[in-house]
């Protein structure tokens, strides 16, 4: 398991903790909601108060029940603490943060306990935005999901673009000489080429084929190239650059780098050198 899902899970214990586990103090001992929310009001942080409360609503002591009943519905600022918990924004967080199915079976036990003590209107204004997070939080995914979807459309189109102009780029590599004493002068040029820009040694050279041997190590490059004839006396010449077993992106983005490199090189050597 690695750090990512650790530290997630451990947000899901903590957030069940919060509302659920509240009950047990580091001794074994039951905590007590009442003085413990008490002291929280006395404090004025009346967010924590009702947190204890809420979990007094069911508590298995009836008249621990009563008195957070009685003890919520006797402080305004409760009910505006309990509000504010169940509010859009804090459920839909949830919603987001947490697995979903930990996240609804929690939210439900919440609703539960908050019935116990809030009036109808509240309870309804609870429930809405339960599902109005419910429905942000599945709205949300729905975008989430759309914008990877056209991330990985416009990947595969990038991807599409750099293919065709590498083959636009190969292609236009190609040299093509008009007689025997050109194509022979071209293609010793090549093998020079070659030599000048491959990693590789020169393992075949004859009048029709040149090849390094074949790279084995990453962004290692090899070059081959081949005469073709075209007519009595026309050839076109064509180079291949190969690269080593490329098992990371990094390594073929600089193998189709190199490559472009050397394709686009290629015309401007033979006219810089090829004497008419």
């Amino acid at each position: 398991m690695n750090a990512t899902h650790v530290i997630g899970w451990k947000s899901v214990f903590v957030f069940l903790t919060v509302w659920t586990l509240i009950g047990c103090a580091s001794t074994g001992r039951p905590i007590d909601y009442i003085a413990r929310a008490e002291s929280e009001i006395n404090d004025k942080n009346f967010a924590d108060a009702y947190k204890s409360l809420e979990y007094a609503f069911l508590h298995e002591n009836s008249a621990t029940r009563n008195k957070a009943i009685q003890l919520y519905k006797s402080q305004p600022a409760l009910r505006a603490a309990a509000i504010e918990s169940f509010s859009v924004e804090k459920l839909t967080s949830a919603f987001r943060t947490y697995e979903i199915n930990l996240a609804h079976a929690e939210l439900k036990r919440r609703l539960t306990r908050f019935a116990q003590a809030a009036s109808g209107d509240d309870l309804a204004i609870a429930h809405g935005n339960y599902e109005q997070a419910h429905l942000n939080f599945v709205k949300f995914n729905e975008q989430k999901a759309a914008a990877e979807v056209e991330k990985e459309k416009q990947a595969l189109a990038a991807e599409a673009r750099a293919i065709d102009n590498f083959r636009e780029v190969r292609e236009k590599s190609i040299f093509r000489c008009q007689d025997k004493l050109e194509c022979d002068k071209a293609f010793a040029l090549t093998q020079i080429y070659i030599s000048k820009i491959s990693d590789m040694k020169i393992q075949v050279a004859n009048d029709t084929i040149i090849e390094t041997y074949n790279p084995t190590d990453t962004y290692k490059i090899g070059v081959s190239a081949m005469k073709t004839p075209r007519g009595a006396s026309s050839a076109d010449i064509s180079i291949s650059v190969k690269c080593g077993k490329n098992t990371i992106v990094e390594a073929d983005n600089y193998c189709r780098r190199s490559a472009t490199t050397i394709y686009q090189g290629f015309p401007r050597f033979m006219a810089e050198n090829l004497i008419k």
